[in-house]
């Protein structure tokens, strides 16, 4: 996958925060979103 290809795919994700969550992720969008990053950081290692 090419840098745009990758970089138009992130933006796509919502991963707006919630100010007022006393969780971490804050928010559901974010934590569905943590196994892509997860798998996106093990490639670089």
């Amino acid at each position: 996958m090419e840098l745009k290809e990758r970089f138009l795919k992130y933006v796509s994700y919502d991963t707006q925060s919630s100010e007022e969550s006393t969780t971490f992720p804050s928010t559901t969008s974010r934590r569905c979103c943590w196994p892509i990053w997860l798998r996106r950081c093990a490639r670089w290692v």
